[in-house]
């Protein structure tokens, strides 16, 4: 089984895609910045020319141009993730892309299921605070009723 055959058993087919061609793009991106930019680099410093140093700029906008489809398909993968495990689950859950690592993916899982559990954990004490509130609200409404009943008004009678 490849790596991408296990993300995909992890998180679906569609993210495990949008993570290979995020990688894919980010990968071009470093092939132009570090081999040609360090290239015009050594260029520059051996013919003692700085005005050779100019040579970089175009591949900063190229790894530039690479690394914005590459951001827009990783941000794609942790969507289609999380509809992917939020549909085989049955609770809502929400992960970042986790990229070509299985680790990173499962850790990310791991994240999702701590914070449900932590919203959970939540939801319980909201609702045990709430519930005590109303019975002391309850109680201090009964005792006013009490007293109301013991220390009738007379509507007639001024203040």
């Amino acid at each position: 089984m490849t790596k991408r055959d296990q993300i995909a058993a992890l998180v679906g087919v569609e993210a495990a895609g949008f993570t290979y061609r995020a990688v894919h793009w980010y990968r071009i991106g470093a092939l132009a910045v570090f081999p040609v930019g360090s290239g015009c680099i050594l260029v520059a410093i051996l013919l003692r020319q700085p005005y050779l140093l100019l040579g970089i700029l175009p591949c900063l906008v190229w790894m530039g141009a690479c690394l914005v489809p590459g951001a827009k398909l990783d941000g794609r993968a942790g969507k289609a993730a999380s509809a992917y495990l939020s549909q085989r689950e049955g609770v809502p859950i929400v992960v970042k892309s986790g990229g070509i690592r299985l680790w990173v993916w499962q850790r990310e899982i791991e994240s999702a299921h701590q914070r449900l559990a932590d919203e959970s954990r939540q939801a319980e004490k909201q609702s045990a605070a709430d519930l005590s509130n109303q019975q002391w609200l309850d109680r201090k409404q009964d005792a006013w009723n009490e007293y109301r009943r013991q220390h009738p008004q007379d509507p007639g009678q001024g203040g």
